[in-house]
């Protein structure tokens, strides 16, 4: 989902009401989910692995590139004998709605590689993102500087406002009011901690805006944690004279 209406709204991850803590090379069981991002292996009683949201991502990005549903749609296609071997084989196409929309063989291959019957031969998550970040957004970006020359009509475009943005959160460093904040809330008893952690879950996204950009600043590799090492190295690009050992860095954070 989009956090807001602007032009440059961040995406945001909901409904963790259906997500599941998962070890990896163990199989789970329970049957959830949106019918139309069903991977064929949660119709079996063999089990499915984390490999089942590669099929899902598949699904979704054939959806918003096409307007149209790969295999099923409503619950009772479940019923239609070749829609649900369909499904369970893995056999769709690339109609008539991704010619109109004259849909780039990038934008088939990510699909292709996520949508494949076995789950072992799907591409995992690390390489999906590697591929949209290191082939698919710059051959986009390419696309994009190219129909740009042609009309010659200085709208930058949105991935343009997206590389500034990026840019300018590299550059983000920690202020020293920050740190205090993070040391303060270490030393704070249990209940304090509680109704603070309660009141951020609580606040408008807007109000959290300076926060959400260190901490995206702070994760270099993009994991979605902040490890101790990363947090020792914003700290010491800090233009403060305030230079912490481990163990301070280690209760700061605790």
């Amino acid at each position: 989902m989009y956090v807001d209406g602007s032009c440059g709204s961040a995406l945001k991850l909901i409904d963790f009401g259906l997500s599941n803590k998962f070890k990896r090379g163990e199989k789970m069981e329970e049957v959830c989910g949106t019918l139309y991002t069903l991977a064929p292996e949660m119709l079996s009683t063999e089990g499915y692995t984390e490999q089942a949201d590669l099929w899902s991502v598949g699904c979704l990005a054939f959806i918003l590139q096409s307007n149209q549903y790969p295999f099923l749609q409503e619950a009772h296609e479940l019923e239609d004998k070749k829609k649900r071997a369909a499904l369970e084989n893995a056999q769709y196409e690339f109609g008539l709605g991704w010619r109109q929309k004259n849909i780039s063989e990038m934008g088939k291959n990510f699909v292709r590689n996520c949508l494949k019957k076995d789950p072992n031969e799907r591409c995992t998550a690390v390489k999906a993102l590697e591929y949209v970040q290191r082939e698919w957004l710059p051959y986009l970006d390419q696309m994009e500087e190219q129909l740009e020359s042609i009309a010659s009509n200085g709208n930058n475009g949105r991935n343009k406002e997206l590389r500034t943005q990026v840019s300018a959160r590299s550059k983000q460093r920690m202020e020293s009011k920050m740190l205090e904040g993070m040391h303060k809330y270490a030393v704070s008893g249990e209940f304090k901690k509680r109704v603070l952690v309660t009141m951020a879950y609580t606040m408008d996204k807007t109000s959290v805006r300076e926060l959400r950009e260190i901490f995206l600043s702070l994760d270099t590799n993009n994991s979605g944690t902040i490890t101790l090492g990363e947090l020792k190295e914003a700290l010491t690009q800090m233009n403060s004279d305030k230079h912490m050992d481990d163990a301070t860095v280690r209760y700061c954070t605790a």
